[in-house]
């Protein structure tokens, strides 16, 4: 079913720098609003108006997919129908500025800013959309997607009238291993471990395959995930292992083993990393969204779980989508 069109309302905003970026409002009728409004933050080091994303992209010569199904797709205008729907204002941006020399179409030829800068892109949307006094200061949410998440995380740190936040396939949320460079650092061996206790070659581990490939490892000095069981690993209850799983299983390793006294507050980019900073605001509603197939980035699921579990992140809930 094709969502309902609502009113649009079409702006721009400035940074300090002087550039001009493109937004769009899209309001409910007066009498529909539950006073909120809620800010997109696209992913990766850029996006446009729609956060589209093509199919398919030529890598390094060859042409690769992108999207599961090889058909593009624009996200933003889905999610900001639904959100609409539910009563709230929303504003979508995009981060190609107005006479950009770099030009073209997204996401070929434009410039792409550095994280720093990303985020005071993002914190100016942020005051363009709340001087157009559609909802109280107070109240607007940060949903961001990817490292769109990592920046929505980064403004709440600072402003202490965000009223909460929604991560989607966030990145960076929870270090991997002590020197964690902003990448799944556990990613090679867990691809590794996969091929070997796949014995049914089907991109998957079921508790059967967990078992016979940890007995064969039993006599290694350094058996891998010996301490956590099949069910301990299979976070999505699904009876199969993936990846991103094989991936948390590893971190939860190098997470028992940190020294909090040596860990840098910054990620490699200089920002702030997520988990700090929700952990620093227990006052912040936190909602994590993560999908099963998402094998770049839902290994953070699992350790956002164990906290929950543990009781460090009381206001934050975390569901990976089937």
């Amino acid at each position: 079913e094709q969502p309902r069109s609502h009113p649009t309302i079409d702006i721009t905003f400035s940074t300090d720098e002087g550039y001009v970026f493109d937004a769009r409002i899209v309001a409910p009728t007066h009498t529909d609003r539950n006073g909120f409004g809620v800010l997109l933050l696209g992913g990766g080091y850029g996006n446009d108006l729609n956060w589209t994303v093509p199919g398919s992209m030529e890598i390094e010569g060859a042409l690769q997919p992108v999207t599961i199904n090889g058909e593009s797709h624009a996200d933003a205008p889905i999610i900001a129908n639904a959100l609409v729907e539910c009563g709230f204002v929303v504003m979508l941006y995009s981060t190609i500025r107005h006479n950009d020399p770099r030009g073209g179409d997204w996401p070929g030829g434009v410039t792409v800013y550095p994280l720093k800068d990303q985020l005071r892109i993002a914190q100016a949307a942020l005051t363009a959309f709340r001087r157009q006094g559609l909802f109280e200061r107070g109240d607007v949410f940060l949903l961001g997607h990817s490292l769109g998440a990592v920046r929505a995380a980064n403004i709440a740190a600072e402003d202490a009238d965000i009223s909460g936040l929604v991560l989607m396939g966030a990145a960076q949320v929870t270090r991997t291993a002590a020197d964690d460079r902003g990448r799944n650092m556990n990613l090679p061996d867990a691809r590794t471990y996969l091929t070997q206790a796949d014995s049914g070659d089907d991109g998957t581990v079921n508790s059967a395959e967990f078992s016979a490939w940890s007995t064969a490892r039993d006599n290694d000095s350094s058996p891998a995930l010996a301490d956590q069981s099949f069910d301990q690993l299979d976070f999505d209850d699904d009876g199969q292992l993936r990846t991103w799983e094989i991936s948390a299983g590893l971190a939860r390793r190098h997470r028992a083993q940190f020294d909090s006294t040596t860990l840098s507050p910054n990620d490699p980019s200089g920002l702030l990393w997520t988990e700090d900073i929700i952990s620093r605001r227990s006052d912040l509603p936190t909602f994590v969204l993560y999908g099963s197939l998402d094998n770049a980035q839902a290994h953070h699921a699992p350790i956002v779980g164990d906290l929950i579990s543990a009781g460090k992140w009381k206001q934050v809930q975390c569901t990976v989508l089937p």
